[in-house]
């Protein structure tokens, strides 16, 4: 996997990322929320985000952890944001092997929080 040195000329013009956050709790989520804003504000033309949301504790049901997966495999970034230190819980490490497992070979990139993947080998 590796993360774009620079933008396409359409996403540079203003065009569409596709993003996916998962987090913990509701400080990791703004937290999470907080890193894509600051990515906007980073890319010329501040493209527009198609966000696609999961908190780790739904990613439990089947039907959700699929749709996840789907759209993780597409998206441009993934933000991971939960409590640092804490490492991840093993439904999400599961996501995570899943999730290398179907990513296309298109440049993404992986914004793990601060201590997020502590202990976690790729």
């Amino acid at each position: 996997m590796s993360i774009p040195a620079t933008l396409d000329e359409d996403e540079a013009t203003g065009g569409e990322l596709d993003a996916v956050l998962l987090y913990v709790d509701l400080g990791a989520g703004l937290r999470g929320n907080g890193v894509l804003d600051y990515a906007v504000r980073m890319f010329p033309g501040a493209p527009h985000f198609n966000l696609a949301i999961w908190r780790f504790d739904v990613l439990r049901t089947v039907i959700v952890r699929e749709l996840a997966l789907h759209k993780a495999s597409v998206a441009d970034i993934v933000v991971l944001s939960a409590q640092g230190g804490k490492g991840l819980p093993k439904n999400i490490k599961l996501w995570l092997n899943q999730w290398f497992g179907r990513k296309s070979d298109e440049p993404c990139a992986l914004m793990p929080g601060s201590g997020v993947l502590e202990g976690y080998t790729l």
